[in-house]
């Protein structure tokens, strides 16, 4: 004689092993899109601002130099402005009117003071501090004969003039426009988790 069969209860969702819904997966993969956006993001912008900060500060080793007093030949391949600094050991007080600068003709360049409060570590030399004391406009590229007869020498030891770009500009665009990308791509990974939870809540309602 057959036994009676009982019938088999439909397996529960909340049971062992059973998926979570499709829109719970879909929600997980918008969240995680998000924070993979903001951190790649992130991550990559500070590399780039630190590399490029880096970068800025070993520049000063490729200025011309001369000891004060004393001239240097500088070539100028770009024309525009540029700007002579002042290193050493301590602060000395050299200014623009104490400077000369020679043009590829012979002709005087006017030489300025520079405005801002711009100082650089001398690379390779401990304690040495670079300070941006004038600044000139080069209207043709060629050799200028740039010096100062002025005794810093006698005041600070080992003065030297530098001659070369002016790094305020470059310094402030290697972290600025790092940053800017930094701060897009976190709001970028804000926006898309917002869209995500906005989704989910609009599937939600009944």
């Amino acid at each position: 004689m057959d036994r009676p069969t009982t019938p088999r209860q439909p397996a529960s969702p909340a049971s062992a092993g059973a998926r979570p819904p499709a829109r719970a997966r879909g929600g997980r993969r918008g969240y995680g899109l998000a924070v993979l956006v903001a951190v790649l993001g992130a991550t990559a912008a500070a590399i780039w601002a630190v590399t490029g900060f880096l970068d800025q500060v070993q520049r000063p080793e490729q200025f011309a130099r001369t000891a004060v007093p004393g001239v240097t030949s500088v070539a100028i391949s770009q024309t525009g402005s540029h700007v002579i600094y002042l290193e050493g050991a301590a602060p000395v007080p050299l200014e623009a009117a104490d400077l000369t600068v020679i043009g590829p003709q012979g002709a005087q360049v006017q030489v300025r003071p520079y405005a801002l409060d711009l100082r650089y570590d001398v690379p390779g030399a401990p304690g040495r501090v670079g300070t941006a004391v004038a600044v000139f406009h080069a209207a043709r590229t060629g050799t200028y004969q740039v010096g100062s007869d002025a005794e810093a020498g006698s005041r600070s030891a080992a003065a030297t003039l530098a001659v070369g770009d002016d790094l305020a500009p470059d310094v402030v665009r290697s972290v600025a426009v790092p940053t800017a990308i930094g701060v897009l791509a976190i709001l970028a990974g804000i926006g898309l988790a917002l869209a995500t939870w906005i989704h989910d809540s609009g599937r939600k309602r009944p």
